[in-house]
């Protein structure tokens, strides 16, 4: 507070004001108490002539003594230490010097002062009162002269005249002399009550400024994000008043600073928790925020992108200090710094000039990239304020790589469909048409086109079929009811469709001695024997005549595994990848006869019953595949 420059420019405004009236105080007293003393002194001197004009009227009627008479002028000299000099008026006209002009004036000046005594002549037989000035050497001393009229009355007519006039003249320098002495006690009395005041104000201004100060105070800490601090309100007048409001903006402050950093965190929390990613940008495209989604969309790691380019975000942020300082308590530009790379060396050269034309022309923008095996979709909106002036960009990136491959897979089933459709109706129409023109003579010719016709609607019925199953298993309308259930008896089951079929095939239908041992399982017995039979199907569809497939189960820790291996064709490694993908046929050349749906409805239904299934295979060995479903036993 001792160093405050409020404090110091009060007491030099109070200093100098008091300063200031002392010395108005002097000048004016210098200017009006000079006249006044004249005046004091001039009054004086008249009432002074006026009695010595009495006097000299009663001595003129010869009513005191001359004795008492000159006393009384000697006297009247002596303590107005003046001259006095007489005038009678008659013929010729006479003085009488009772107290001589003092021996420092020579004949002349006296001479000269009677001569100027007398100008006045008039004026004093018209009954009036004269003073004037006169100067008395080469050193301008000045004289103050007052005249006085001598009224004389006649005894016998009754009547008054004037028969003479009383002259004081003294030196102004010996009146001034007194003058000055008061000047100095004046000057003295101002310096000592300056002095005397001193303490005074430093005291009322420390008193006055405290309020102050505190207020000062608490706004410096309101600036420095500190909302707890009050300032004194108990000061009357426009002080508290100024105290009251600024603890009511304070605790205002606070309550919106609370609330908006509310708002931000739950801003912040949704924005990070967006698998979204956010980048966002002012004019200069320097990036102001990003989530942490951007780094998982662009597979990069955030560390990487805050200090892999160091050198050059070093140099470029050194050149911005020059032109401007960093705000000393804002982690924004922290943020900035840390980001940048993302902005200026790892998203593509058309993203960035996106973002620039966004900014240029004020609009949106969309587009798609695509980042090692995902497909981003990226939208560009421009950030406005209340007045609807452009302040940056916003970006939001968005994996679409699933969407993607959906809408790759509505596709390829569309085309799928439309093939295996079309199939079976091409056939039949080919057929149908002659037969219907009678182009068709031969009775047992036509019998093979019934029997064709047949199967191609047997064909495209069971198409239709495998899509409604699959569409019910994807759309979780398939029943699936557990119970308890033996695998043996899906096993004897199984046996009893195909042994015969596999015979004539030519191929050994095994089912392995595991199977015996297994307990009671929980499950759905139908969806498991479903899996089976697709996949026994695949393998007789690929397996030559002396081959052999086998059926096997095992009990696992946790999973019932169940498989089939097969002695066919085997599959590729490329076709493996796909083997379980709809209307996906691995030999495509041959024309196998089937949907290209089962092995997809097989995985399905696995996935409903919570198990996974997968593939083994070598081109000219055979393959096998193999099932889990949990090992939920009897209960």
């Amino acid at each position: 507070m001792k160093n405050s420059p409020l404090r110091r420019q009060f007491l030099f405004i109070s200093f100098v004001a008091i300063l200031v009236s002392a010395l108005l105080t002097v000048g004016a007293y210098s200017l009006i108490g000079n006249v006044l003393f004249r005046n004091s002194i001039t009054t004086d001197f008249r009432n002074r002539a006026s009695y010595l004009s009495e006097q000299t009227s009663l001595f003129t009627e010869q009513r005191i003594s001359s004795v008492r008479y000159n006393d009384i002028v000697n006297t009247s000299s002596q303590m107005l230490d003046a001259s006095v000099t007489i005038f009678l008026f008659g013929n010729q006209i006479s003085y009488v010097e009772q107290a001589p002009v003092k021996e420092e004036f020579d004949i002349d000046f006296r001479e000269y002062a009677r001569r100027e005594m007398m100008t006045y002549k008039e004026d004093l037989l018209a009954g009036k009162t004269v003073d004037f000035t006169l100067t008395a050497d080469e050193h301008d001393n000045t004289m103050l002269v007052v005249g006085y009229p001598v009224s004389v009355s006649d005894p016998y007519s009754g009547t008054s005249s004037i028969e003479a006039a009383v002259f004081l003249m003294k030196s102004m320098s010996e009146m001034q002399a007194g003058y000055t002495s008061l000047n100095y006690a004046l000057i003295l009395a101002t310096c000592l009550a300056f002095l005397i005041m001193v303490i005074p104000i430093i005291m009322v201004a420390n008193r006055f400024l405290k309020p102050i100060n505190q207020t000062r105070d608490v706004a410096i800490a309101m600036s420095n994000g500190n909302f707890t601090l009050r300032a004194d309100a108990s000061q009357r007048g426009e002080v508290g008043e100024l105290a009251k409001a600024i603890n009511q903006l304070a605790s205002d402050l606070n309550l919106t600073i609370g609330a908006l950093l509310v708002e931000k965190n739950r801003l912040q929390q949704i924005l990070d928790g967006l698998t979204e990613g956010i980048v966002a940008v002012d004019n200069d495209l320097h990036v102001t925020h990003v989530n942490p989604a951007i780094y998982q969309l662009l597979d990069i790691n955030p560390e990487e992108d805050r200090f892999e380019h160091s050198d050059s975000t070093l140099s470029r942020n050194q050149d911005r200090d020059d032109s401007e300082q960093e705000p000393e308590h804002g982690s924004s530009s922290v943020a900035i710094m840390d980001h940048q790379p993302l902005m200026d060396h790892i998203l593509p050269e058309r993203v960035r000039t996106d973002f620039q034309n966004v900014l240029n022309e004020h609009n949106h923008r969309q587009r798609m990239i695509r980042v090692a095996d995902r497909v981003l979709l990226i939208q560009i909106e421009v950030l406005q304020n209340s007045s609807d002036e452009t302040v940056g960009a916003v970006g939001l990136f968005r994996d679409i790589t699933e969407s993607e491959k959906l809408e790759q897979t509505r596709r390829d089933y569309v085309a799928n469909i439309s093939h295996e459709l079309r199939t079976p109706l091409t056939a039949m129409r080919a057929l149908i048409e002659p037969l219907q023109d009678g182009m068709v003579k031969d009775e047992g010719q036509r019998q093979r086109y019934y029997s064709i016709i047949l199967n191609e609607s047997v064909r495209l019925s069971r198409l239709i079929d495998d899509m409604m199953e699959l569409s019910r298993i994807q759309a979780g309308q398939l029943p699936l009811e557990k119970m308890d259930f033996r695998f043996q008896d899906i096993a004897l089951s199984l046996s009893e469709k195909y042994n015969e079929v596999c015979r004539q095939a030519g191929i050994t239908l095994i089912f392995s001695d595991t199977i015996e041992n297994l307990q009671t399982q929980f499950s759905n017995p139908d969806r498991i024997e479903q899996i089976l039979i697709i996949l026994i199907d695949n393998a007789l569809k690929f397996t030559k005549p002396g081959g052999t497939i086998e059926v096997f189960a095992r009990q696992q820790e946790t999973v019932l595994e169940i498989g089939v291996r097969d002695t066919g064709e085997g599959i590729s490694e490329n076709d493996s990848r796909h083997i379980f993908e709809r209307f996906y046929k691995a030999d495509k050349s041959r024309g196998k006869s089937g949907t290209g749906l089962g092995l997809s409805i097989a995985r399905e239904i696995v996935r409903l019953l919570g198990g996974t299934i997968r593939v083994k295979s070598r081109l000219g060995v055979g393959s096998i595949f193999t099932f889990t479903i949990p090992s939920n036993l009897s209960k």
